[in-house]
């Protein structure tokens, strides 16, 4: 029998097998490491740390050169948002 996290993984695998494979390894890290909030598989998951992970994308000179930030409405990404309007 599968586990949901095999249930849930089928819904995205063989899209692209390069994502199918970070997928698979970042939700399950999330998932071992306790981080996550909420579920994890099959969707954008939110997690402990979001906030820092915005910090040090903002850190990264294609952010400081960027004219546009691609940013989905998903709980994780607010703090992305939040400092893409800071930022201008």
């Amino acid at each position: 029998m599968e586990d949901d996290s095999s249930l849930d993984m089928a819904r995205w695998k063989g899209r692209n097998s390069d994502k199918d494979t970070l997928r698979s390894e970042v939700w399950s890290l999330l998932e071992e490491r306790s981080v996550s909030v909420g579920s994890v598989w099959s969707r954008i998951p939110n997690f402990i740390g979001a906030e820092k992970a915005a910090q040090r994308l903002a850190e990264l000179q294609i952010w400081r050169v960027a004219k546009v930030v691609k940013s989905n409405p998903d709980p994780p990404q607010i703090p992305v948002r939040l400092r893409a309007l800071q930022d201008g």
